[in-house]
């Protein structure tokens, strides 16, 4: 069999993890700051339905809270579907 070495990942390096994660943290800067740009209505106007809408955060908030309760239900939905580990194993097979 043909063994060769594992190629190195660009995520191996911590180097390129650090940059990674600053250009997260400043894209998240950039869409804080547009949104408060927003509120004062300099970039954009909101068109509110409920008075919620209209608090700052808002939209971060809920969308934290509807992918918190989608893993939640995801992790519940696993106990009703989970199946077996050897489920597929046919009777009198060995390891």
């Amino acid at each position: 069999m043909n063994q060769t070495p594992d190629k190195k990942r660009y995520l191996d390096d911590p180097e390129n993890v650090t940059r990674l994660w600053r250009r997260f943290v400043l894209a998240c800067a950039l869409v804080a700051a547009i949104d408060l740009l927003g509120l004062l209505e300099v970039v954009y106007h909101r068109h509110i339905a409920f008075f919620a809408e209209g608090l700052p955060g808002f939209y971060a908030a809920w969308g934290f809270i509807a992918i918190a309760a989608l893993i939640f239900l995801a992790k519940q939905l696993r106990r009703l579907v989970m199946r077996p580990e050897d489920y597929y194993r046919e009777p009198g097979d060995a390891d």
